[in-house]
């Protein structure tokens, strides 16, 4: 995961913002009166072209670019219709309403077309064993759109308020991660970003930014080594940081 900018779009951009703010005011209509909420599709798809160049075409979570055999999603960093403890659909967090009784969490239906909400996932992240409707948080929860955000101490990883997020994620040469903080690890066991194939492609890259250092450390290209639009920039830039740290310590010992 790397940190990105959070910046709104050029031409289009306004149509765009009306219409979420729009469908937003009737999902808020429909909570107060207790009607079924309806999301619409649409709006996430007009989305997405923005997000994918946001995100350089890149899963917010894994960092991976899927451009063959899989897909990207427009995913909600808080879930829109319900809030689950783990995977099962059917463990849902549970609040207490105003008369006392304990119901389901409605989910941040009030978020579902805000854009500052709205992330670029591969399916792998957001699906199956990833996230899904998961949102652990320290403290409080909010609960309706007359709720304060700032009550909530998010337990997961969002690319936009991260400013290195390498400081909550541990990386290793063999393509492994771990948390360094409770928010890495559960952002990890959330998104599942030790899955195989992960650890598989990571250490694959690694390995090709590593010989290119060589030939670039005895040549004469000055461009630089990592950059963002790289599919695992965040775990390659880190391994590139272990590797030199490691180098320098080994140099020590030999002089």
């Amino acid at each position: 995961m790397i940190h990105i900018e959070p910046k709104e779009p050029g031409p289009g951009w306004d149509n765009w913002k009306k219409d979420a703010h729009e469908e937003t005011q009737k999902l808020i209509d429909d909570a107060n009166n207790g009607k079924k909420l309806k999301f619409k599709d649409r709006i996430w798809r007009n989305l997405k072209p923005f997000l994918e160049n946001l995100f350089h075409k890149k899963c917010a979570y894994c960092e991976g670019i899927y451009e063959g055999g899989a897909w990207m999603d427009v995913e909600h960093f808080r879930p829109k219709g319900k809030v689950t403890v783990d995977h099962n659909p059917g463990n849902t967090v549970k609040i207490t309403n105003p008369a006392g009784k304990e119901i389901d969490h409605p989910g941040y239906y009030w978020l579902a077309y805000d854009w500052r909400n709205l992330l670029l996932s591969c399916n792998k992240c957001n699906r199956g064993a990833g996230k899904m409707n998961q949102f652990p948080v320290a403290g409080i929860r909010s609960c309706c759109h007359e709720d304060s955000l700032e009550v909530e101490e998010p337990l997961l990883l969002n690319p936009y308020h991260e400013k290195h997020p390498g400081d909550h994620i541990k990386f290793a040469l063999n393509g492994v991660i771990s948390g360094r903080t409770e928010k890495g690890r559960e952002t990890i066991k959330i998104c599942n970003l030790n899955r195989e194939e992960l650890q598989t492609v990571r250490q694959r890259e690694w390995e090709k930014v590593k010989m290119g250092l060589f030939f670039k450390l005895i040549g004469e290209d000055n461009r630089k080594l990592v950059t963002d639009d790289m599919e695992y920039s965040a775990y390659i830039r880190e391994s590139l940081k272990s590797l030199v740290k490691k180098l320098e310590e080994d140099l020590e010992e030999r002089i």
